[in-house]
């Protein structure tokens, strides 16, 4: 029974085992129909027993009597399966040979093991070409996301390449409305622009240069106007202390007295004193602190007098002139004199020639 439930089978065997099935369905009901016959029963199932204790089934199962209902079903299951199988075969024989109009081959001995083979081969075969497919699907992603990021920065470049196309276009716009305003009559060439360039360049510094002299000298003349600020208001309050003097002189002498001769008497000195400043070549003199007078001259320098608590003169120093001062300071600290400091210095820039 298990020959005859192979999955392939040739046509012949499988005529073969049908008949021989048949054949013993036949005979086994038949026997088994008649109810005096059940010692022959007996013997026809140890006989098969026996026949069959040399393959894999367990004998004392085999010969178990309760167990042949389930056997006997087991076997109609079988010769149903087999049956369907023949039948299922011959239907697909008559159809192929009604399409086609042939005999359909017959798979013979040994071909099964053949194709198994070549089965084999083709799956091997199968097997590599699905790894080259894998591979070349990995290979296809890669080169998709590749193409997706060269997408991406075409995309952009194309974007920027629109927006210069979009510039020029405006600047030959542009170019086009100068053109139409400015005709070539009143256009200038490079090398006239280069020289009127030139030339406002020039001027420019020019301007510039006149400009910083203009300054220089409105920061002079700036200077220049408050010192002669502070000199007019200084001679405005001399004016006033003057005119306050003439004054009282003025009703002074209307009364009569010692005033009148306080007063010649302070015109003399004030006379004396510019006198002497003349010819000491002064142009002013100043007391800079209450131990410390400056006198300026004419000529530039200032000579600083410096004197203790008592009057008495103790130092000197010169400003703007390099005059070596110390055996002079020496001999008027000792006579007491700066009046000949005075007048060495002055020697000293106005030497006789």
């Amino acid at each position: 029974m298990s020959r005859l439930s192979g999955s392939r089978l040739s046509g012949s065997g499988i005529l073969a085992a049908h008949t021989e099935l048949y054949e013993s369905t036949a005979e086994f009901l038949k026997v088994t129909a008649n109810p005096t016959s059940l010692a022959l029963h007996a013997v026809a199932f140890r006989k098969r027993a026996i026949d069959g204790a040399g393959k894999t089934v367990d004998l004392e199962t085999f010969l178990d009597p309760t167990l042949v209902q389930k056997r006997h079903v087991e076997q109609k299951r079988q010769f149903r399966d087999v049956k369907h199988k023949f039948i299922e075969q011959e239907a697909k024989r008559a159809f192929l040979h009604a399409i086609t109009g042939r005999t359909p081959e017959v798979v013979r001995d040994g071909e099964q093991d053949e194709l198994a083979k070549q089965n084999k081969v083709k799956k091997a075969r199968l097997k590599a070409t699905k790894e080259e497919i894998a591979a070349m699907h990995a290979e296809a992603l890669e080169l998709s996301r590749q193409s997706a990021a060269e997408h991406a920065r075409l995309a952009e470049e194309t974007s920027e390449v629109a927006a210069l196309h979009k510039s020029i276009t405006d600047m030959e716009l542009e170019l086009a409305r100068l053109k139409s305003t400015y005709p070539p009559e009143k256009r200038l060439t490079t090398s006239e622009a280069d020289a009127r360039l030139e030339a406002q360049q020039e001027e420019l510094e020019r301007l510039t240069a006149d400009i910083a002299c203009a300054d220089a000298r409105g920061a002079e003349l700036r200077s220049d106007h408050g010192r002669r600020n502070k000199e007019v208001a200084r001679l405005q309050r001399d004016r006033e202390r003057e005119e306050a003097r003439a004054a009282e002189v003025r009703r002074q002498r209307e009364v009569g007295g010692a005033g009148v001769r306080a007063h010649e008497l302070g015109r003399w000195y004030a006379a004396s004193l510019v006198a002497y400043r003349s010819l000491m070549g002064i142009k002013s003199a100043r007391a800079a602190s209450k131990n410390a007078l400056e006198i300026e001259y004419v000529d530039g320098p200032t000579l600083h007098l410096y004197f203790d608590a008592s009057g008495r003169f103790e130092d000197a120093a010169l400003k703007g002139d390099d005059m070596e001062l110390a055996e002079l300071v020496e001999d008027a600290r000792e006579r007491n004199e700066p009046a000949r400091l005075v007048s060495a210095v002055l020697a000293h820039l106005r030497p006789l020639t």
